[in-house]
């Protein structure tokens, strides 16, 4: 694996200067820009609210800019194959019938608990 990655996508929206010229107590946290991947397809891909995705791909295009001594870089990627999805421990994708079922279970548990 190569020593950039894991490589953190993710830059700041504001420019430096911006901020400096914010009053301190009136600070938020900066906002952060993703990159994003747009998947077209005609069946449905099941993919959970957030995880880790491992992918084929073929590098479609490459552009690379060197201005005022700050690079920047855009990479077009076709991409081939999903070949895994892994959903973050931390969160669960919940579908109705999940929170049915969790609803169901409680109304359950209070009735035998008034039970006994």
């Amino acid at each position: 694996m190569p020593d950039y990655l894991p490589l953190d996508l993710g830059k700041k929206m504001r420019p430096p200067s911006v901020l400096n010229a914010i009053p301190d107590n009136m600070k938020e946290e900066e906002p952060v820009h993703y990159p994003q991947l747009y998947l077209d397809s005609d069946k449905s891909f099941d993919i959970p609210e957030s995880g880790t995705m491992t992918v084929n791909f073929k590098r479609v295009s490459e552009v690379t800019r060197d201005e005022d001594g700050k690079m920047s870089c855009c990479v077009t990627l076709d991409i081939t194959k999903i070949v895994s999805v892994e959903a973050d421990k931390s969160v669960r994708d919940e579908t109705r019938g999940d929170r049915l079922d969790k609803l169901r279970r409680e109304i359950e548990d209070l009735a035998e608990g008034e039970a006994d």
